[in-house]
């Protein structure tokens, strides 16, 4: 993934169940996606599209899901893309005490 655009995508699908005992059902499967470049098809078929960057929703949301409460939702179920994620794009600060004083990165 390119550093300048990071996106998640997560798609919901009802295809019939397969299962015998649940003929006649439909069953959900969810997809999530890291993407660096939206194509059409997140557009039309995602369920909710994240800029992960801009910590900002883009598409879809149809229950008014804040930023932090996806990102959360995602991380539970991807905990170790999650991770690569944050430790490339977000990585915490280096804190440090120097002499009595904590110093941080960056400040």
């Amino acid at each position: 993934m390119s550093k300048e655009k990071v996106f998640i995508v997560v798609s919901h699908s009802r295809l019939p169940s397969k299962d015998r005992a649940k003929q006649g059902q439909w069953e959900v499967t969810e997809k999530i996606e890291f993407v660096d470049q939206l194509r059409k098809r997140h557009i039309d078929m995602s369920s909710i599209t994240v800029d992960y960057l801009e910590e900002k929703v883009l598409y879809g949301n149809p229950k008014n899901i804040q930023y932090d409460e996806f990102i959360k939702y995602v991380t539970e179920r991807c905990p170790r893309q999650m991770k690569e994620l944050n430790e490339t794009y977000k990585p915490s600060p280096k804190i440090e005490v120097v002499e009595g004083e904590i110093k941080v990165e960056g400040t």
